[in-house]
């Protein structure tokens, strides 16, 4: 219910700077409670697919130019990249947003749990110092693929073999 303010030092080359960096927080779309991961729905393997739009703000006091976004696990993960304003190069100014769009598409190897993590890299300079600092915002990612169940209707009792007749010598 309380706020909580806290007071982030980084020192740079020993060079402290406090409170002037930048910051990127990550919420979903529609909302403003900041995440470290996001849990999908559990998808039938190969039949369906979920987005999610994920929303990183800069929530600190310098500009932060943002590096290449990516999913750790590469081409063999259930999760991709599809959308979303955030790219390579673009600058985040203190107070302004950016979306990514994840899709969560699991394939037969990926039955059963699976996480990754979707990475946002940045760089930014603490005023007064010449040299950029790095970071990243990670968000983890979370899904379940489940297999398709098959079932079959009866229309009636006349439906069913009521005495299996076996043939043969």
């Amino acid at each position: 219910d309380g706020i909580e303010n806290k007071t982030l030092s980084l020192t740079v080359n020993g060079i402290g700077a406090t409170s002037d960096i930048a910051v990127i927080a990550a919420t979903l779309s529609g909302s403003t409670q900041s995440i470290a991961s996001f849990g999908f729905n559990p998808s039938t393997l190969t039949q369906g697919s979920q987005r999610q739009v994920i929303v990183f703000t800069n929530e600190g006091a310098r500009a932060a130019t943002l590096g290449q976004r990516g999913i750790l696990g590469g081409g063999s993960s259930p999760f991709s990249l599809v959308g979303g304003s955030c790219s390579l190069g673009s600058v985040l100014a203190a107070g302004q947003s950016c979306t990514i769009e994840v899709e969560f598409l699991p394939l037969a190897i990926h039955y059963g749990e699976n996480s990754d993590s979707l990475t946002l890299p940045f760089t930014f300079t603490p005023s007064g110092e010449s040299q950029q600092v790095s970071g990243s915002k990670e968000v983890g990612l979370t899904g379940k693929g489940t297999k398709s169940v098959l079932s079959l209707g009866l229309n009636s009792s006349d439906d069913l073999i009521q005495d299996p007749i076996v043939t043969g010598k």
